[in-house]
């Protein structure tokens, strides 16, 4: 069975989820910041993914919003990333922390949502 381009956007942004949230949790505790290079590199790879598809999920008839959506939520997830290290300092820095799990959460389920709301049957086919 082949897989269309669209069906590889969804494993690769799943699989991305699994290793950000193991890679995550493993920071979390505070033995393992030298995985911070590592986690970053692979929320571009996230990125990188979520811009696939946007451009599958176009070409396919997904809702032109849902990709501006994504495309603004590229930019701004990078962004939020790198800078939540300095936001909440202290106990409630953990609100910050649990955002930035929902927000990679959410750019996976962009990847998703484009993916079904594509018009083509081909193109959402699981």
């Amino acid at each position: 069975m082949a897989l269309s381009p669209t069906r590889v956007t969804r494993i690769v942004a799943r699989v991305i989820a699994v290793v950000q949230v193991t890679l995550g949790i493993l920071v979390w505790t505070g033995h393992w910041d030298q995985l911070i290079p590592i986690h970053i590199a692979v929320g571009v790879l996230l990125v990188v993914d979520l811009w696939a598809a946007v451009v599958l999920g176009l070409r396919a008839g997904a809702p032109v919003a849902l990709a501006v959506l994504a495309l603004v939520w590229s930019v701004g997830m990078p962004i939020f990333g790198l800078l939540q290290a300095n936001l909440l300092p202290g106990s409630a820095h953990v609100v910050v922390q649990v955002l930035h799990l929902a927000v990679g959460l959410a750019a996976v389920g962009l990847v998703e949502g484009l993916a079904r709301s594509s018009r083509r049957p081909e193109a959402v086919a699981s």
